[in-house]
């Protein structure tokens, strides 16, 4: 699936972003946001397909998660998270939690585009990020 590009996801992702630095010194607003943007910049396009009991999400990552929740743990550029998968009637949630702060992505499809819902808490933050970024089949 390849990303809806209209801007406003990715407005609504810079305003998020904004507001969860609102409370940030000017001093170091700009190196978080780089950092946050860096981060929440959402792959141009998506795969996911159930397998085996798994969920294969290919992304900016390739990555295989059992959907019974079990924990699997993910190296990333900024230190190790454990990540995991349930289902909700005909949403998908990834849940990561590391060192850093806790991130959750839904994932369903509404009239045949996918939505990814993101809400990160970064613990040196008081407030959450979340956005949305949608997806159309190619």
């Amino acid at each position: 699936m390849a990303k809806n590009n209209t801007g406003a996801d990715d407005r609504e992702r810079s305003a998020a972003i904004d507001r969860a630095l609102a409370d940030v010194s000017g001093l170091f607003r700009g190196r978080a946001k780089s950092a946050l943007e860096g981060d929440l910049t959402p792959s141009n396009s998506i795969k996911l397909s159930l397998e085996n009991g798994a969920l294969l999400l290919t992304g900016k990552k390739a990555l295989k998660l059992p959907l019974d929740g079990t924990p699997v743990r993910i190296d990333g550029e900024r230190g190790p998270s454990t990540v995991t998968v349930s289902q909700r009637s005909d949403t998908l949630v990834v849940q990561g939690k590391s060192s850093k702060g806790d991130r959750t992505q839904t994932f369903r499809v509404v009239d045949n585009v996918l939505v990814v819902h993101t809400k990160l808490s970064p613990k040196k933050l008081s407030t959450s990020v979340e956005f949305s970024t949608r997806y159309k089949r190619r």
